[in-house]
């Protein structure tokens, strides 16, 4: 029984929030066992930690029964299962195997399914496949059924297909801004909340949307363009339109970053904890969010944990954003659990491996992260030495550019060269206090939520700093 039920306890425990909240709108047990196991479900999926142990007196069949209704539930509305279904009968149909069951069931959908179904798009090229295979055969009842779809639906679908160019012509843009940060990519802002809010509209180009609108409130530091985007796709996954577990994890990692940039680190963590309890492609970048976030609390021994669950994956990743991303919150945490050594040791490997990689990708947090790691074992000729080398002034220069900038490369090199006496305290006061007037003013009078812990690193490295810190800004009118 201990076994059995630890089984649907693992199972039970790693659903999300969303999904439990679906399954209790579309309920109607008859049985008081179940529905009271349903609500524990509901409340332990809720939680982190301390999940509440299952009645181990309910006979144990009846929590086969129920996981087993779960998993249908969640399967007759999950958008990626049907999704993938469509691709299988695509194969099958053009290789004249497509089972009676299946043409059954596909035939159902082209008679109930609309423009507004999420795989739309796909349903759609399907069927003019398909009716060629009808055709040919001398179907003409079930050939009239797609065509009736296709002809009816033919004006949505060339709008859709339009709006998906569209699309990728302002991810274009946005993906520059955020990269490269050479283009300008608000413009589309307006049109995209259009399109996720266009109810008419198939819910792949609807879901695209979101997620542009999401890159560039990320470009921006605009999270407030996005509160009202969320509600409405909480209230969507709920009724059980727009569910896959891929969206739902995605839709956590992003209440993640919205949260992080308000300040709210406690419901930033909570939602990376639920955007990494399934592992999918994107998996080690929900981590990389978690971690930060984790790192920014003042958490480093949960955030070292978290990273090292997914080490292999890291390893197997040829996602190199993502890749050299974890090197970096791995060193960060080790530096922060004081384990410099072994952060300079994991940082020096990498780099030997991936030197090309990181220069393309994330080379300025990665060398934020060694660097520190050299600042905590006092090694500051190696510091200054390690920038000369790579030229990390002039490239951290031409990054300032970047939405995301805080002065950190900058700021722990001079530190280095502070401690090894190659500059006066004098100097690194007026150059941290220059940078933090301009990031103030840019920031719209406030820090940046980051530059807080930045700057408590650098008075930790140097505590006389920060007196002298706070009197040149106090004249200036700036409390920090």
């Amino acid at each position: 029984m201990r076994s059995k039920l630890q089984k649907f306890a693992d199972f039970a425990n790693a659903l999300l929030p969303h999904e439990a909240d679906y399954l209790l709108s579309v309920q109607r047990f008859e049985d008081g066992d179940k529905r009271r196991l349903l609500l524990q479900v509901s409340a332990n999926c809720r939680k982190i930690t301390g999940f509440e142990p299952y009645d181990q007196e309910i006979d144990k069949r009846k929590y086969s029964s129920l996981k087993a209704w779960i998993e249908e539930k969640l399967g007759a509305v999950d958008v990626d299962r049907e999704y993938e279904w469509l691709t299988r009968m695509e194969v099958l149909i053009m290789t004249d195997a497509i089972p009676a069951q299946d043409e059954k069931e596909l035939l159902r959908l082209f008679r109930s399914a609309d423009a507004t179904a999420y795989n739309f798009l796909k349903l759609y090229d399907l069927g003019r496949i398909f009716r060629h295979y009808l055709l040919v055969r001398l179907r003409y009842n079930a050939h009239d059924v797609v065509s009736q779809f296709l002809e009816k639906h033919r004006t949505s679908y060339e709008y859709a297909r339009l709006v998906n160019d569209k699309i990728h012509q302002a991810t274009s843009d946005i993906v520059a801004q955020y990269s490269r940060n050479n283009a300008e990519s608000m413009r589309w802002e307006h049109w995209l909340s259009g399109v996720f809010f266009e109810s008419a509209l198939d819910g792949y180009n609807r879901t695209l949307a979101l997620i542009r609108l999401i890159f560039i409130a990320v470009n921006y530091r605009r999270f407030d363009l996005l509160p009202d985007k969320f509600d409405h796709l909480e209230a969507l996954i709920r009724q059980g339109v727009f569910y896959s577990r891929r969206i739902l994890l995605n839709y956590y990692s992003q209440r993640l970053l919205s949260c992080a940039r308000a300040g709210d680190l406690a419901k930033a963590a909570y939602y990376g904890h639920l955007s990494v309890r399934a592992r999918n492609n994107d998996y080690l970048y929900y981590v990389n969010n978690l971690a930060s976030v984790l790192l920014r609390a003042g958490e480093p021994a949960e955030a070292l944990d978290v990273l090292r669950q997914a080490l292999q994956t890291a390893k197997n990743s040829q996602n190199f954003h993502n890749k050299i991303g974890h090197a970096a919150y791995l060193c960060l945490a080790l530096n922060k659990s004081g384990l410099y050594r072994q952060a300079d040791t994991h940082a020096r490997a990498f780099f030997e491996a991936y030197r090309k990689e990181v220069f393309n990708h994330r080379w300025h947090l990665f060398f934020s992260a060694w660097l520190e790691a050299k600042l905590g074992q006092g090694q500051f000729a190696a510091m200054l030495k390690m920038a000369a080398t790579h030229q990390l002034p002039e490239r951290d220069a031409a990054y300032r550019k970047n939405a995301s900038y805080t002065p950190v490369i900058p700021w722990l090199l001079a530190l280095a060269a502070y401690k090894s006496g190659k500059s006066s305290l004098k100097a690194l006061t007026e150059q941290f206090s220059a940078d933090l007037l301009a990031l103030y003013a840019q920031n719209g009078n406030a820090f940046p939520p980051a530059l807080h812990a930045l700057l408590q690193s650098c008075a930790d490295a140097a505590p006389e700093l920060l007196s002298g810190l706070k009197a040149v800004l106090w004249k200036k009118g700036v409390a920090v």
